[in-house]
Parts: C-alpha cells; structure tokens; sequence
C-alpha cells in the first residue's frame, strides 16, 4: 500500500493524477490516525485482560482460603484422633 501511495504521488503513474505531495503529508495523517485507533484497541483489550485477570486471582485466593480451611479441620481431627490413641494406649499399660 505504502509503495503504490508513493508510486502513485511520485508521478510515476501517469494514468493517475498526484494527490499528496512529496513530503506525503495526507498519508502521514492516515498513518497518525491509524496508530491512534490501534492504540485505542490496544488499550481495551489490555483491560479486558486485566479484568479477567484480577477475577482469576479472586478466586485463586478463595480457593486458597477454603483449601487451608479444610487441610486446617483435618489436622486438628489427626490431632484429636493422635490424642484418643495415646489415651487408649495409656489405659492398656
């Protein structure tokens, strides 16, 4: 696209009449605009991610709360069944 703006503003092609000069400032604006635009599409999509992200670390940190929770409750039940176990062996001897 670049070479036939160029090709075609140079005077090379006869067939068509020159629209931008040689320093091609009309293309330089398209190009401005352009860049613009992606930017902006750049910068929605990075917070769309950003938002997904912040969602999955919730949740990785509830699991993580809920999962201690839970190795939590089963060590005090070893503890508690550890102790009945010792008693018990008390007893016999």
């Amino acid at each position: 696209m670049f070479a036939a703006w160029v090709l075609v503003n140079s005077g090379l092609i006869v067939a068509v009449e020159v629209f931008d000069a040689y320093p091609f400032s009309l293309l330089g604006i398209i190009l401005s605009v352009e860049a613009i635009l992606i930017t902006g599409f750049l910068l929605i999509s990075q917070k769309r991610q950003n938002v997904h992200a912040e969602k999955r670390a919730e949740l990785e940190y509830e699991i993580n709360v809920r999962s201690y929770r839970k190795i939590r409750h089963l060590q005090d039940t070893l503890e508690a069944i550890a102790n009945r176990i010792e008693r018990l062996e008390k007893r016999e001897t």
